[in-house]
């Protein structure tokens, strides 16, 4: 009877499993770790982790198993498109596919230090991911469309700032990263 009701819980609990999905604001914070790997690999230019400033992240229907896409775009570069990372996720936020974009132009280096563009992108995104359950942070989480990476001064001090925008309302979520990675502040602005 115990390995029964054993099986049973390990059944339903692998169903439940099986059915849960993560956020897209999730996999843009995934995208930012599986750039630094695939440059770690050698199957991208190092140069993405420097340059990357904005992750657009959509959800894919009818492709199963690849349930989101993230696009990744380098700094605009004085003439040309900037470069862009496409990569696939399953449901799970597992990477399953990338590719990088033909006849794109390296961007300028913007000179993040210590951190570098997509540590600082992710640190911000923990941000999201952490107050996922707070009424002002909870759009981003839930209906998180992309974010921008800039360089900016908040209190006479160079921050990086990640606007995140959500697909539920026209405000952005601006998350104030200091350059060594340690979120600084938030704001909500139109």
């Amino acid at each position: 009877m115990k390995l029964a009701v054993l099986l049973a819980s390990l059944l339903l609990g692998s169903q439940m499993a099986f059915a849960q999905t993560v956020s897209k604001a999730k996999v843009a914070e995934l995208s930012a770790h599986r750039i630094d790997r695939l440059v770690t690999l050698g199957k991208i230019d190092g140069a993405f982790l420097k340059r990357v400033e904005k992750i657009e992240v959509t959800e894919v229907t009818g492709a199963a198993p690849v349930a989101y896409k993230s696009v990744s775009t380098q700094t605009l570069p004085t003439t040309g498109q900037p470069i862009q990372l496409e990569l696939q996720f399953d449901k799970d936020g597992k990477p399953l596919s990338f590719k990088v974009s033909t006849g794109g132009v390296a961007g300028p280096d913007l000179g993040w230090s210590p951190k570098n563009a997509g540590e600082l992108i992710e640190n911000g995104m923990h941000y999201v991911l952490e107050n996922s359950t707070d009424a002002t942070v909870a759009p981003y989480f839930n209906d998180f469309t992309s974010l921008d990476l800039t360089m900016g001064t908040l209190a006479g001090k160079m921050v990086a700032q990640l606007q995140v925008l959500s697909s539920a309302q026209t405000q952005k979520l601006n998350i104030y990263v200091n350059l060594d990675g340690s979120v600084n502040s938030t704001a909500i602005v139109p």
